[in-house]
C-alpha cells in the first residue's frame, strides 16, 4: 500500500501544480493532459488497493478509504474516495451506508460531468441495492446502465462484465436461475478476455452457486473449488469465506455432511475474524439447514436464533425470511408448533414481498406440511392442490431439490388422505428428481415413503423399496464420517433395517430369516464395529492437515471438563448427587466443546468411505466364531413382536412370538424395581433376603420365560451362550434369568456382545493375560477397593499397582502402553442423560469416555470394577454409547463391567476369584461365570453376585 499511496502523492502534487519533495525542477512536467492521466491511473490504483484490501481485511480497506477522503475532500477525487467507501462497506456488510455512500459518489460524479465515473459507480449501487431486498430498483439501475456501458465500447468492456456479474445476483435472488446463470456466463467471458483473474473466479463462483440450485452438482463442484483455489492464492479472504460457505451448501445438497460443517466452519471463522457480519448470517443459515439434516435440532435452532437476529438487526429481507423458515422447522421438530407456524408464515410473506418465487414456493411447501400436522385429514384438499401448484412453479423454475421436496410433502398427504394411488405418483416424481439430482436423502426419504405405502398390500413390492431406502441411507451415513454425525444421520432412517427385518420374517422360510439376520446386522452397532476395525488404520492419514491442532484442542478441552467434573462430583459428594445429570451451565458449555472438538477431529482422520463389513454380517462368520457347545442368541423387537434368532456352530432358526414389547417392558421394570433394593446398602438386603428374594426370583423367572424358556431345547444342549440384546435388553442380566428354576448361569457360561459382527470380528486367538495396570484410588466411600486391588495384582508377578495417591491419570497414562490389561477399581459415574460423559474417578480427576478408549486399545482385558459401568444409552442403529462402547469401539478384546451400583466387600472376592482363574488358564467367560457362581454361594441375591457381565471376546 506505502508504494501506490506514494504514486498517488506524487500525481496529486503534479496536478495541483505543487512538486513532491524530491521533484527536480529542471525535469519537463509535459502536458496537462499527461499529468491528469498519470492522477486517473493513481487513483485507479488506490481504489485497485482499497477493494484488495477489503476482500482480504474488509475493515482495513474501509480504514483506507475514509484516509483517502479526508485527504481529497473536494472535486473528482472526493467521488473516487467515496466509491472506494460505499465497496469497502459493502464487503463489510454495511449495505444500507454501502447504497448511501454509491449515490452519493453517483451525484458527486454527475455534477462533474464525468457520465463513465457515474456508470462505474452505478454497477456497485446495483448490489448494494440487491442485498438490501430493493431488487426492483437493483434491475431497472442495472438495464439502464448496462444500455450505457454498452454504447461506450471496449472502454468500458471491464465494467459491463461487473455489471452483468452484479445483476445475475439480483437474477438470483428473484429465483430467476437461468437468467442468473446466463449473466454470470457472460460477466465470466468478460472477466477473462480482460485477464482479471480474481473478477474471473468471482464470476466461476457465482455460477457454482447456480448450478447447485439447478441440481448440477458435479459442475458446481468443479467451479467452486476452482474458485477457492483462486481465492486463496490471491489472499481474497472475504471471497474465500463466500465460496467456502457455497462449497458448504453445495456438499449438504450432496449428503456430505461433514464436508459440508467443515467448508461451513472454515467459512463461518473467516467471517468472525474479517468482522462479515452479513456474511455470517448466511453461513449460518446453511449451517442450520445442516443440522436440521442431521436430526439436530437444537443446533439449528441456535444457528437460526442468531441468524435472525442479525438479519434484523442489519436489515436483510432475504436472509431473514431464509432464517425463519428454518428456525420454524427447527421449532416444528422440538415440538414447538405455534412458533413454528408463526415463523414460516412470516418467511412466506417476507419472500413474496421480495418478489423471490422460487423461495416463497418452497416455503409455501414447509407451511403445507406443518398445517398437515395440525389440520384434520379430511381437510387436505386444498392442502394438496397447494403442493401440487408449488411443486410444478419449482420445477418450471429449475429448483429441482424444492421441487422433489414438495412431492414428497404432497405424497404423505395423499397417503394420509387414503388416496393411494395418487400418492405413489408424487412419491415416482420426486424420485425421478433425487436420480437425476443424485441426491441421495430425497432418495432415501422417497424410497422409504413408498415402501410404507406398499408394506400391507404388496410387502415383496416394499421390500425392494425400503432395501433401496437403506443403500441411500447408509451412503449418507458413511459420508458423515463423526459418530455423533452417523448416529443423527440413523436417527430419521434406523428403523428401515428393522422393517426390512420384520417383512422378511413374514415369509416363514429359512432362507428369508437369514436375509433377515443379515439386514438387522446391517444396522446393528454399525459404527462401533467401525471404530474396532479402524483401530489398525494407516498413520499417515491421520497425519492430515490440522490434525495435530484438533487432537491439541480435544486434549484442552478433556483437560478442562476434567477440572469441572472434579468440582462438581467431589468425593465428599453424595452418591445420589455424583449421578445427577450434569447442569451447571460451565460443565454442559465444555461438555458441548468437547464433542465439537471431537466432531472435528474425526471429521479430519476418516475419509468418506466406511469399512467393509460385509464379510462379517452373514450366519456363517458367527458359526465359525462360535466356540463348540456354543450358541448364540440375537433378540429383536420388530415392532411389537419380540423374536430371537438361534444360531449355533451347524444350525440357524428364528424363534418367534417371545412376547410383546409391552410385556418385556413391564418385566424389566417389575425387575429393576427389586434390584435396586440394593441401593438402601447391603446390610438391608441381608437383613430383609427373606421376604425380598421371593419378589426377586418372581422377576427373573418372569423375565426369564420371555426371554428363555421357549429356546429350552436349544439352551439344554448348550455349555456356552453369547447374548446379543436389543434395545432396552442391554440393560437386563441373562445370566441371572431364571430357566427351569434356577439362573441361566447355574447351566451355562455367558457373555455378551453389542451384535453378532462384533462378537465374529473379536474372536481370534489370544495370549494369556500376564501383566495387567491395576488401580484403585483411595475414595472415602470405597474402602474395599485397596485390598480388592493388592489381591488382584498379587497374582501377577508383572502387574502394575497403584493405589490411593499413585493412581492418577499422569501414572495411568504412562503405564497402561506396557500392560496387556486394565483393571480399574473405583467410581463410576453413568450419565443417563448424556453417556458419551460417563467417567471414572480417580485420584487427581476423571477419566473420560474419550480418554479410555484411547488407553484400551489392544488391550486383552479392560475390567471397570465400579457401578453402572456397563450400562450404555443406546443410539439409534442401536448403538451402544458409553463406557463400553469406548473400550470396544478402540480395538480392545473384552470388557468386564456392571450394570447396577455393585457391593464393595463382594466386588473385591469375586475380582480376585475372576482373575485367579484367568491365571489357571480358563478363559474370559468361564472364569467370570466361576467367580459369579462362588459369591453366589454365600450371598444368594443377585445384587451381591450378578452385576458384572463381560462383553466382547469370551
Amino acid at each position: 500500500m506505502a508504494r501506490v499511496e506514494a504514486e498517488y502523492n506524487r500525481a496529486m502534487a503534479a496536478l495541483s501544480g505543487r512538486a513532491p519533495p524530491d521533484h527536480d525542477p529542471s525535469s519537463d512536467a509535459g502536458d496537462q493532459h499527461a499529468v491528469a492521466a498519470d492522477t486517473r491511473h493513481a487513483r485507479e490504483a488506490r481504489a485497485r488497493e482499497v477493494d484488495r484490501l477489503s476482500l482480504g481485511e474488509p475493515r482495513v480497506g474501509l480504514g483506507e478509504a475514509e484516509r483517502w477522503l479526508a485527504a481529497e475532500p473536494v472535486g473528482e477525487g472526493r467521488g473516487w474516495a467515496l466509491r472506494s467507501i460505499a465497496s469497502a462497506m459493502r464487503f463489510n456488510g454495511a449495505y444500507e451506508r454501502a447504497e448511501q455512500y454509491y449515490a452519493e459518489a453517483e451525484q458527486a460524479f454527475q455534477d462533474l460531468g464525468l457520465a463513465d465515473e457515474v456508470a462505474r459507480t452505478r454497477v456497485g449501487r446495483v448490489d448494494a441495492l440487491r442485498n438490501l431486498g430493493r431488487y426492483e430498483p437493483a434491475l431497472a439501475l442495472a438495464r439502464d446502465n448496462l444500455a450505457y456501458l454498452h454504447s461506450r465500447g471496449e472502454v468500458m468492456s471491464l465494467e459491463v462484465a461487473r455489471q452483468n456479474n452484479n445483476l445475475g445476483l439480483v437474477y438470483w435472488r428473484l429465483g430467476d436461475l437461468r437468467g442468473a446463470l446466463a449473466c454470470f456466463r457472460r460477466a465470466r467471458t468478460g472477466f477473462r478476455r480482460r485477464q482479471e483473474r480474481d473478477l474471473d473466479a468471482l464470476a466461476s463462483m457465482n455460477i457454482g452457486l447456480v448450478l447447485a440450485e439447478l441440481g448440477r452438482y458435479r459442475e458446481a463442484l468443479q467451479v467452486d473449488h476452482s474458485a477457492a483455489r483462486h481465492f486463496r492464492a490471491l489472499g481474497l479472504r472475504e471471497r474465500l469465506a463466500t465460496v467456502q460457505m457455497n462449497l458448504g451448501l453445495l456438499h449438504l445438497r450432496r449428503g456430505e455432511y461433514a464436508r459440508a460443517l467443515g467448508e461451513l466452519g472454515a467459512s463461518r471463522v473467516l467471517c468472525e475474524e474479517l468482522g462479515l457480519d452479513a456474511k455470517r448470517v448466511a453461513v449460518d443459515l446453511d449451517l442450520a439447514r445442516t443440522y436440521l439434516a442431521l436430526n439436530l435440532h437444537s443446533e439449528a435452532a441456535e444457528a437460526c436464533a442468531r441468524a435472525v437476529n442479525t438479519s434484523r438487526r442489519l436489515e436483510l429481507p432475504f436472509e431473514l425470511a431464509h432464517s425463519l423458515m428454518y428456525s420454524g422447522q427447527a421449532a416444528e421438530r422440538l415440538g414447538d408448533l405455534p412458533t413454528a407456524r408463526a415463523q414460516m408464515g412470516e418467511a412466506e410473506k417476507v419472500f413474496a414481498r421480495a418478489g423471490n418465487a422460487v423461495w416463497q414456493a418452497a416455503a409455501t411447501v414447509q407451511a403445507i406440511r406443518l398445517a398437515s400436522r395440525i389440520e384434520d385429514a379430511t381437510s387436505f384438499d386444498d392442502l394438496i392442490e397447494a403442493g401440487r401448484a408449488a411443486a410444478a412453479r419449482l420445477e418450471t423454475l429449475g429448483a429441482l431439490e424444492q421441487a422433489a421436496t414438495a412431492h414428497l410433502v404432497v405424497g404423505g398427504l395423499l397417503a394420509q388422505s387414503g388416496r393411494t394411488d395418487e400418492a405413489r405418483a408424487s412419491y415416482g416424481a420426486a424420485t425421478a428428481l433425487g436420480e437425476q439430482l443424485g441426491a441421495d436423502e430425497v432418495l432415501r426419504l422417497a424410497y422409504a415413503a413408498r415402501g410404507t405405502l406398499d408394506q400391507t398390500t404388496a410387502p415383496e413390492v416394499a421390500l425392494g423399496w425400503l432395501m433401496r431406502a437403506a443403500e441411500h441411507l447408509e451412503r449418507l451415513r458413511e459420508r458423515a464420517r463423526a459418530d455423533d454425525l452417523k448416529m443423527s444421520v440413523m436417527g430419521d432412517g434406523g428403523d428401515l433395517y428393522d422393517r426390512i427385518a420384520g417383512l422378511l420374517i413374514r415369509a416363514d422360510s429359512s432362507d428369508r430369516a437369514r436375509e433377515a439376520f443379515e439386514w438387522l446386522e446391517r444396522g446393528k452397532s454399525r459404527g462401533l464395529l467401525e471404530e474396532a476395525l479402524a483401530a489398525s488404520e494407516p498413520a499417515s492419514f491421520r497425519r492430515a492437515p490440522g490434525v495435530r491442532r484438533a487432537r491439541e484442542r480435544v486434549k484442552e478441552v478433556r483437560a478442562r471438563l476434567n477440572s469441572a467434573y472434579t468440582e462438581r462430583y467431589a468425593v465428599d459428594r453424595a452418591p445420589e448427587a455424583r449421578e445427577a445429570p450434569a447442569g451447571s451451565g460451565g460443565v454442559e458449555r465444555l461438555e458441548a466443546d468437547l464433542a465439537q472438538a471431537t466432531r472435528d477431529l474425526q471429521m479430519l482422520v476418516r475419509g468418506d468411505r466406511g469399512a467393509d463389513l460385509s464379510a462379517l454380517r452373514g450366519v456363517e462368520p458367527v458359526q465359525v466364531a462360535l466356540p463348540n457347545g456354543g450358541c448364540l442368541l440375537e433378540y429383536a423387537l420388530l415392532g411389537q413382536e419380540l423374536i430371537c434368532f438361534v444360531v449355533t456352530r451347524d444350525s440357524f432358526v428364528v424363534e418367534r412370538g417371545l412376547g410383546t414389547r409391552r410385556q418385556l417392558e413391564e418385566a424389566a421394570q417389575w425387575f429393576w424395581f427389586h434390584i435396586r433394593k440394593g441401593s438402601f446398602g447391603a446390610h438391608f438386603v441381608r437383613a430383609n433376603q427373606r421376604t425380598l428374594a421371593p419378589a426377586m426370583d418372581r422377576a427373573l423367572r418372569h423375565l426369564g420365560d420371555l426371554l428363555l424358556a421357549p429356546l429350552a431345547g436349544v439352551l439344554d444342549r448348550t455349555d456356552h451362550v453369547v447374548v446379543v440384546p436389543h434395545g432396552l435388553l442391554h440393560t437386563l442380566p441373562f445370566h441371572a434369568l431364571s430357566i427351569g428354576g434356577t439362573p441361566l448361569l447355574e447351566h451355562s457360561t455367558v457373555s455378551y456382545a453389542p451384535s453378532a459382527a462384533v462378537f465374529a470380528a473379536a474372536e481370534c486367538g489370544d495370549r494369556p493375560l500376564t501383566s495387567p495396570l491395576v488401580l484403585a484410588p483411595d475414595l472415602p466411600d470405597l474402602p474395599w477397593v485397596g485390598d480388592e486391588a493388592e489381591r488382584v495384582a498379587g497374582l501377577f508377578p508383572d502387574a502394575v499397582l497403584l493405589t490411593g495417591r499413585r493412581a492418577t491419570l499422569k501414572a495411568l497414562r504412562r503405564n497402561a502402553p506396557f500392560c496387556d490389561a486394565l483393571h480399574l477399581a473405583t467410581h463410576g459415574v453413568f450419565r443417563a442423560d448424556n453417556p458419551r460423559f460417563s467417567a471414572l474417578e480417580l485420584a487427581d480427576g476423571w477419566l473420560s469416555v474419550g480418554e479410555l478408549a484411547e488407553l484400551s486399545g489392544g488391550r486383552s482385558l479392560v475390567t471397570l470394577s465400579a457401578c453402572h459401568t456397563g450400562m450404555s444409552g443406546i443410539g439409534p442403529g442401536d448403538e451402544l454409547l458409553g463406557l463400553t462402547r469406548a473400550v470396544l469401539g478402540a480395538g480392545s478384546r473384552a470388557l468386564v463391567a456392571s450394570l447396577w451400583a455393585a457391593n464393595d466387600d463382594t466386588t473385591a472376592t469375586l475380582m480376585a476369584r475372576f482373575y485367579a482363574g484367568l491365571r489357571q488358564g480358563q478363559t474370559r467367560a468361564a472364569s467370570l461365570r466361576q467367580a459369579s457362581l462362588d459369591v453366589r454361594a454365600s450371598e444368594p441375591h443377585p445384587y451381591f453376585w450378578a452385576p458384572f457381565i463381560l462383553v466382547g471376546a469370551p
